[in-house]
């Protein structure tokens, strides 16, 4: 074979290998842009939060809260589909508590796409609490194994895909939810390990642990998304909270 048909070859093979590429990426974003937006109706109660002493910052990868002296670093892992900022008020909450908070922006909306990314956000030199929502759990529970800053992982409407048994673990749930796979979350159940604690919210649903409006296949909650993520919230600090851990979940 001449260097003349070695060349249009190779040219072809580079020409099918961008088009793939291409057509890879344009279906990405078309997948990406039905993701669930953070509703309006939260950005309003946010208004309601003391957020004056916390530093609220956001880029490319982040939505970040800062605050003098934490007492923990927090990351957030939004769930499959969902914006980085329907989860904004459940930061600001932690946040004013006195914790850093960051809520990770997965790339195209699917943090499986880039599932070690999310370690950046890992402080060292502190306690980290890990949170993830539904889908986040694929990403979020394989960082938490292997991270030994990691001393927290809190799942919402989710469960571990792999062993975090030695981890201090919370799980809250939905009485209402239907997009959280009930099989999966039973057989999947041990990798939390015996020790950790459980709580369901009564008359919540999946969408609910966001606040982004209807989710596709959910079924509707009997309470208010605000009633839903102030529950969340409490559990949340007092499961970190080591002085109320005894209290009755």
């Amino acid at each position: 074979m001449n260097k003349l048909k070695l060349k249009k070859i190779a040219k072809w093979l580079w020409i099918t290998l961008a088009s793939i590429v291409i057509i890879f990426f344009i279906t990405l974003s078309v997948y990406a842009s039905k993701a669930y937006k953070a509703s309006d109706e939260m950005e309003n109660n946010i208004v309601n939060i003391d957020l004056t002493s916390i530093k609220v910052s956001e880029d490319r990868d982040e939505i970040s809260y800062k605050v003098d002296n934490p007492k923990l670093n927090i990351v957030f892992i939004p769930g499959g589909l969902v914006d980085a900022s329907a989860y904004k008020y459940l930061a600001s909450n932690l946040a004013k508590d006195g914790n850093n908070v960051t809520i990770f922006k997965t790339f195209f909306h699917l943090a499986i796409l880039t599932p070690n990314y999310a370690k950046r956000f890992i402080n060292p030199r502190m306690e980290n609490v890990i949170i993830w929502h539904s889908l986040g759990g694929t990403v979020a529970s394989m960082i938490a194994s292997k991270n030994k800053y990691i001393t927290d992982v809190i799942l919402l409407g989710s469960y571990a895909f792999v062993n975090i048994e030695n981890k201090n673990v919370l799980l809250i749930t939905a009485e209402n939810d239907k997009v959280l796979s009930k099989t999966g979350y039973a057989d999947w159940l041990t990798n939390a390990g015996k020790n950790a604690k459980e709580y369901s919210v009564q008359w919540g649903n999946h969408g609910q642990f966001g606040w982004y409006g209807e989710q596709k296949w959910d079924w509707e909650a009997t309470i208010s998304t605000k009633d839903q993520q102030d529950i969340v919230i409490s559990k949340i600090l007092e499961f970190i909270h080591q002085n109320d851990i005894s209290k009755p979940f």
